[in-house]
């Protein structure tokens, strides 16, 4: 039997949800007012601190101040303050630079310089078809002037970046090789940086595969590489990402989904606790062994791609444990053009936990000794522990898979 209830019962209980709804939103409204006062108080003591700082210096300071350099040092110093050990702050000029780089506007010479005990710039690496190596530069010279001016201790970083400038540009070099001075000059262009290697293994079947980083162009570079190995019979792949920074969230998740099943390849976590998809990947995928070098310098989109081959592309992982970078940084440009890039979100693999602050322990933990730390690119795997270990691991996965497969062919033909 229903029962009526009574107008004014009605009226009565929407007075109470009323009231209840209003209380609450005034709590609520309260706390929020409370919390956002005592930040107002923290942050006008802050500022005046920086006030009190200000006149004391315009009082007592002897000489006068740049105001722009003071600005830059105290973005500086406030992005360093806020706790987050990856983030940078980057004056107008800086970030400029950055951009230029992204877009190809930057151009140099094609080939790595470091500055020498003496003073001057060592050629390192020099790239294939650069405008280096067309001059007849060598790894090994060394360049002692810049256009006009003399290279020395005080100078030689500044001659670094100033060998570097807009693409078509020309620069003069004097360049040192067995002894012997010889004037060079070069037009700056931009060049296509290797960053993939690749090689068979002697004896093997095992391909051989160095990512030196991530960049914009490494999964053409990588295709290109891990197409010549397929072509030479490769049956085993051995990634080696060891002292990899990292880079081109973009590009590694373009290279990991050529490898990997339909998966979501990673995820990050943001400070409201909301997850985004970042990338996922097709069924189409290279199906056979893979095993990937680590170490303490492999970082961030470096360590996703090991731990994300091992959860979905079932690889194995030979080294030392990683540096434990898992975090998705943001740049952030200011209005007077420069620029902050501080971490928004945690990194998350397919399957295996955050590895932020933690890194990634391999399945083979291998030593490397200190006096070849420095100098592993240049052992093969007669020498190289970590790299014969993995060797090792390679050929043993791939014989497994191809006995498995014998066993599986057998008993379905019996």
């Amino acid at each position: 039997m229903n029962k009526k209830i009574s107008l004014g019962a009605v009226i009565a209980i929407l007075a109470v949800v009323a009231a209840a709804v209003f209380s609450m939103t005034m709590t609520y409204a309260n706390q929020t007012f409370n919390a956002k006062t005592a930040n107002l108080r923290e942050r006008e003591k802050l500022y005046s601190k920086f006030a009190e700082i200000n006149r004391l210096v315009l009082d007592n300071y002897l000489k006068n101040v740049d105001e722009n350099a003071l600005l830059d040092s105290v973005a500086q110093g406030f992005v360093k303050g806020i706790g987050d050990e990856y983030a940078v702050y980057y004056d107008a000029k800086a970030y400029e630079k950055i951009l230029k780089d992204a877009d190809d506007q930057q151009a140099g010479i094609g080939a790595v310089l470091t500055a020498s005990p003496d003073g001057y710039l060592q050629v390192g690496e020099v790239y294939p078809e650069s405008p280096a190596q067309i001059a007849g530069i060598k790894e090994g010279d060394i360049i002692v002037k810049v256009d006009e001016t003399d290279l020395t201790m005080e100078n030689t970083q500044q001659m670094a970046s100033d060998i570097q400038g807009d693409a078509g540009t020309k620069v003069v070099l004097v360049v040192r090789s067995g002894g012997e001075d010889s004037t060079k000059e070069l037009t700056r262009r931009h060049v296509e940086v290797p960053t993939v290697y690749s090689r068979m293994l002697p004896d093997t079947q095992v391909a051989y595969l160095r990512i030196t980083r991530f960049s914009d162009y490494t999964s053409d570079q990588f295709n290109t590489e891990l197409q010549k190995m397929l072509d030479q019979g490769a049956q085993s792949l051995i990634f080696d990402v060891r002292d990899n920074p990292g880079g081109s969230m973009a590009a590694t998740m373009r290279i990991l989904d050529k490898l990997l099943p339909s998966c979501v390849i990673a995820s990050a976590t943001y400070r409201n606790n909301t997850t985004e998809v970042l990338a996922t990947s097709d069924a189409n995928q290279i199906q056979m062994p893979m095993t990937i070098l680590v170490n303490g310098n492999t970082s961030c989109e470096a360590e996703l791609f090991a731990i994300a081959i091992k959860d979905e592309g079932g690889g194995r992982l030979v080294g030392s444990t990683t540096k434990g970078k898992g975090i998705l940084q943001k740049e952030l440009q200011l209005e007077d053009g420069s620029a902050i890039k501080i971490s928004v979100a945690y990194l998350n693999p397919p399957k295996s936990p955050a590895f932020h602050e933690v890194g990634i322990k391999p399945d083979f933990d291998v030593v490397m000794p200190a006096e070849m730390e420095k100098n592993w690119m240049n052992l093969d795997e007669t020498v190289d522990p970590q790299l014969k270990k993995a060797v090792e691991v390679a050929v043993t996965t791939m014989k497994t898979g191809a006995q498995a497969e014998s066993s599986s062919g057998v008993s379905s033909a019996g």
